[in-house]
């Protein structure tokens, strides 16, 4: 959750041009762990703070044909 602040252009050529930034204000850290479950809602902020080794996800995504505009 929170706000994007000082946000960032995508290079060119990158393929992941969603919106970029430097920070989140006014977002919430948790401390997640194997076996955790994270559902983060479309659209929401939110990015790898710190991590304590390796990392494994699995992504499922949907992606609807007549997406909202950006926020």
């Amino acid at each position: 959750g929170g706000v994007l602040a000082d946000r960032i252009q995508p290079a060119p050529g990158a393929t992941n041009t969603g919106p970029r930034a430097k920070r989140i204000d006014g977002g919430v850290s948790r401390k997640v762990g194997p076996g955790d479950i994270i559902v983060i809602p479309g659209r929401t902020p939110h990015w790898w703070s710190s991590l304590d080794g390796d990392l494994r996800y699995l992504i499922i995504r949907s992606a609807p044909a007549a997406a909202p505009p950006e926020r």
